[in-house]
């Protein structure tokens, strides 16, 4: 069954551009760049983008519909609740941002789990959190590949947590066990390990250095000494938000 977007208030619309604006103090003109007005068109279903360079940006704009509402249908309700959650200068710089960050996105997923990001925000009329905006923050570098390898690696974080009877602390070594993870199952270990360091570096993991010191005195008294340095990866609060959005899209991760 073709999927058609329903018609809302031109007014709806209007009213959310103007809260941005007195709130961040914009001029009129920043509302008619060519992904505002393909947002608003999307939701109003006035004219169909004509370049390439907007035909991408239509695609982009899809998928963060997709996230935003089922169905890739915005209905007026959800539109209303979007309006009245833009009640301070804080909130409408996040969702200003978010509309910039879906457009300059390097990922299909990471639009999507934008526009889930946005309805939870105005569903549950919650503050944005720390961990809120860093996983803002990393979605506009991560790849589609980067969405699927994290979901891997926290399969084998848990995976491995349990076979170690672990918990409390949500993390694990990368080593060994980490690429025979990655070997049995076929994945590009390169890959994962840059998605990996992406990750640290936009605080989803946070690297723990261990040493272990082994000392072994011999009879004369001659010590010798054995250093063997771990590395282990621990899953932040943010990293934690970030794999629950990415797990509510599982299903189009294949």
């Amino acid at each position: 069954m073709e999927n058609k977007l329903i018609s809302v208030n031109d007014d709806i619309i209007k009213d959310i551009s103007t809260k941005l604006i007195e709130y961040l103090d914009f001029k009129d003109s920043i509302f008619e760049n060519e992904f505002v007005e393909s947002f608003g068109d999307s939701f109003k279903v006035v004219k169909l983008l004509k370049s390439g360079h907007d035909l991408i940006a239509q695609r982009k704009l899809k998928a963060f519909l997709n996230g935003f509402c089922y169905d890739n249908t915005p209905t007026e309700e959800q539109l209303l609740k979007l309006y009245k959650y833009i009640n301070n200068e804080k909130k409408a710089e996040f969702i200003a941002d978010m509309f910039s960050k879906v457009l300059m996105s390097n990922s299909k997923l990471a639009c999507m789990i934008m526009g889930m990001m946005i309805n939870d925000l105005t569903e549950n009329n919650k503050d944005i959190n720390h961990s809120q905006l860093i996983c803002a923050n990393a979605l506009v570098s991560f790849f589609d590949d980067d969405v699927k390898n994290y979901y891997k690696i926290i399969d084998f974080m848990y995976e491995n947590m349990k076979e170690k009877l672990i918990e409390e602390y949500k993390g694990f070594y990368q080593g060994h066990r980490f690429y025979s993870y990655c070997k049995n199952n076929k994945m590009d270990t390169n890959s994962m390990n840059m998605t990996l360091y992406k990750s640290i570096s936009y605080q989803l993991f946070l690297t723990n250095y261990e040493v272990d010191v082994d000392v072994d005195v011999d009879e004369d008294f001659y010590a010798s000494t054995d250093v063997n340095p771990s590395t282990y990866i621990s899953l932040t609060t943010a990293g934690e938000l970030f794999f629950e959005y990415i797990n509510k899209i599982s299903s189009c991760l294949e």
